[in-house]
């Protein structure tokens, strides 16, 4: 088991709001710095990590309506749906669907909004349920005939759980983890209590996410229910214990 080198500022999880897009991010090499921070070390060990851009804009368009969400949410806060139709379209109610559960061919009511003049609409869904779910929007333009019915195609929303985490590694490189894998300052992955050797969870801070598998067990006091490697802290550009958004499953 390894002692952890813990980080002591707790600060807020950011960046949900602006349309970025994916990058690879490499993970460069990092001396210890007993948690309070990273900083550049002299270690040519280096990888790269597939980072994505969790704040870009989603856009589905198809049978006269466009609609648009940021691509990642987090459990209870608000999610924010736009859109557009035709002109003709204004004062009707469009419906904001969702799968009713990852990978479910079953949708439910998310949220409905009116069509403004103009054919714009917008509304806001508090997160329900956490994965990665899809919306739709549905638009019935005869109350006569159900064929009048228009859908849009589909656009994907990851909702993430949040979380505590933290980081560690300076100190304690080249030991071995609890699931075997020896800690290295490029190796990426996460400790956590319970969660299965190998278990793949997906990482949100700042507007990045990342996904790594469960290497290690802990960690076991900070509050923290995470512990990052240095490498993966590194790549998602994380200083100090946070607030951060997860998913994996269940």
């Amino acid at each position: 088991m390894l002692r952890r080198a813990y980080a002591n500022l707790f600060i807020p999880l950011a960046g949900l709001s602006s349309a970025l897009l994916l990058l690879l991010v490499p993970a460069v090499s990092l001396a210890g710095t007993g948690g309070g921070g990273l900083s550049g070390g002299s270690s040519t060990s280096t990888t790269t990590v597939r980072v994505h851009r969790a704040n870009r804009t989603e856009t589905a368009s198809g049978d006269g309506i466009t609609f648009r969400a940021v691509a990642s949410g987090v459990l209870t806060w608000k999610t924010r749906f736009s859109g557009t139709t035709p002109a003709r379209d204004a004062g009707r109610v469009v419906d904001i669907e969702r799968t009713a559960k990852p990978g479910s061919s079953q949708w439910v009511l998310a949220a409905q909004a009116t069509v403004a003049q103009g054919g714009t609409f917008a509304v806001t869904w508090r997160a329900n349920r956490a994965g990665k779910l899809a919306f739709r929007v549905l638009l019935v333009r005869s109350a006569s005939s159900a064929s009048a019915t228009a859908a849009s195609p589909a656009l994907r929303v990851t909702v993430f759980r949040l979380s505590k985490g933290t980081w560690y590694g300076p100190g304690f490189f080249g030991h071995k983890t609890a699931c075997g894998i020896t800690l290295r300052r490029d190796t990426i992955g996460v400790a956590n209590r319970s969660l299965k050797c190998g278990t793949k969870v997906s990482i949100l801070y700042d507007g990045h996410s990342i996904t790594v598998p469960v290497i290690d067990r802990g960690p076991y006091s900070n509050g923290a229910y995470w512990d990052l490697t240095q490498a993966t802290a590194q790549a998602l550009r994380m200083t100090e214990t946070s607030r951060i958004g997860t998913l994996f499953p269940t």
